[in-house]
């Protein structure tokens, strides 16, 4: 559809917008964070870490408006800051997408009468998502499902029917007490329902992950009419 690179945001293409990516930005790599121990007649501390560090990612644009520059600046900001979908694409690698925490409009300038200039930072979490990750798969009482990503990942399983459901992932068991439906959302380490209804005390164990490599996926008990879960893949 188009013929030059572009950023999809807040479900909304650059170009569309009416503003042009100036060149494509650098993708910077996530800094660990390390807990230091000393150990006493140790040479040296050892390391544990405890997780990563976010990314920014800065983006410039321009565009040129004859008629009237302000209005465009007005429709960035609109895109910039009223976040209804965080999700950042690349056109050139349109598969993977990363979540955006916040963006800001770190400046702008209009150059001539028609041409203005404005630079955006994205703070993301550090690693990047599958597309083909959000997609639901259908679980009937058993099934392996393949983490082809970089690591684990943490997904959301949803489930319709009722009673006491248990769920094994690999050695991993969780109990759901459902009452026509409910979401474990390991991304976000709650459950609910759909409207968003709090289910947290309808769950016993630990929210899942999907090791690199098979998974096997099992229920029982209760009655389950659908059971989905969305993998999450997770990709440096």
């Amino acid at each position: 559809m188009y013929n030059r690179f572009y950023v999809v945001f807040n479900n909304e293409a650059s170009i569309d917008i009416g503003v042009k990516v100036v060149s494509r930005p650098e993708i910077p790599s996530p800094h660990p964070i390390l807990k230091e121990h000393s150990i006493p007649g140790k040479y040296g501390n050892e390391y544990e870490l405890e997780g990563y560090e976010d990314i920014e990612i800065t983006i410039n644009f321009n565009f040129i408006d004859k008629e009237n520059i302000y209005e465009i600046f007005r429709k960035c900001k609109k895109w910039i800051n009223q976040i209804k979908d965080n999700k950042l694409i690349f056109s050139d690698n349109s598969e993977i997408f990363y979540r955006v925490n916040y963006a800001k409009i770190t400046s702008n300038e209009r150059i001539m009468k028609s041409l203005g200039r404005f630079t955006v930072t994205f703070n993301c979490e550090p690693f990047a998502y599958e597309m083909e990750g959000q997609e639901e798969i259908l679980i009937n009482n058993e099934a392996v499902i393949y983490n082809a990503g970089d690591l684990e990942s943490k997904p959301i399983i949803k489930i319709q029917g009722e009673g006491l459901i248990t769920i094994k992932i690999n050695d991993d068991t969780i109990k759901a007490n459902v009452g026509q439906e409910i979401i474990i959302d390991s991304y976000l380490e709650l459950s609910y329902k759909s409207d968003k209804t709090p289910q947290n005390n309808n769950i016993k164990g630990k929210y899942p992950r999907l090791k690199l490599g098979e998974n096997t996926i099992s229920y029982s008990g209760g009655r389950v009419d659908r059971f989905v879960i969305i993998p999450n893949w997770t990709i440096y």
